[in-house]
């Protein structure tokens, strides 16, 4: 509380900090996509966010996952309960691109083939089968890019989000 007659005493003290980027987190997300052989490729991710009716998603641009999706146009961002934290963890530092891009490797990351495998989870075809909460199938607009050569996307189509009756709790994730 301040007091009225004006004293700093009761205002607590603050810093200023710099951060090279500015992130906060977000829940965990599994996007799935397809892999140029037709195979499933899941990838965890905590950087998506809701703007009206749009998703968007905060990804590398060297992922499989990000690759996939510029190529197909279409993902599917799926919403998990917590409690497959455990299996999320067992994915996180995983990628289907092989070989390993060096910047990866050298933060710990390596190639796993089957993710779903690896994880425990089940791919399940078409956003309907899928046991995830939330399941939203997406359509890409293109990547949007900062920097110097960021150039300009669309907005993906507005699709459906399905959701999960909370007492079904799967672990299956839907693919596009």
């Amino acid at each position: 509380m301040h007091s009225s007659q004006g004293s700093n005493a009761d205002i607590p003290q603050h810093r200023v900090i710099e951060p090279p980027v500015l992130y906060f987190g977000t829940p965990v997300a599994l996007i799935t996509t397809l892999n140029p052989d037709g195979t499933p490729n899941i990838s965890p991710m905590s950087s998506a966010w809701a703007l009206n009716d749009r998703v968007v998603l905060g990804m590398g641009t060297s992922g499989q996952g990000t690759e996939n999706m510029v190529r197909e146009g279409e993902c599917v961002i799926n919403l998990v309960p917590a409690k497959l934290w455990e299996q999320v963890e067992r994915i996180a530092r995983t990628t289907g691109r092989n070989p390993v891009p060096e910047y990866k490797a050298a933060s710990g990351y390596y190639h796993e083939p089957d993710k779903f495998e690896a994880a425990g989870f089940t791919p399940a075809l078409g956003p309907r089968s899928a046991a995830a909460h939330c399941r939203m199938p997406a359509s890409t607009g293109g990547p949007h890019r900062r920097g110097p050569r960021a150039g300009r996307g669309k907005m993906g189509d507005r699709l459906p989000t399905f959701l999960r009756d909370h007492r079904d709790a799967g672990q299956a994730c839907a693919c596009p």
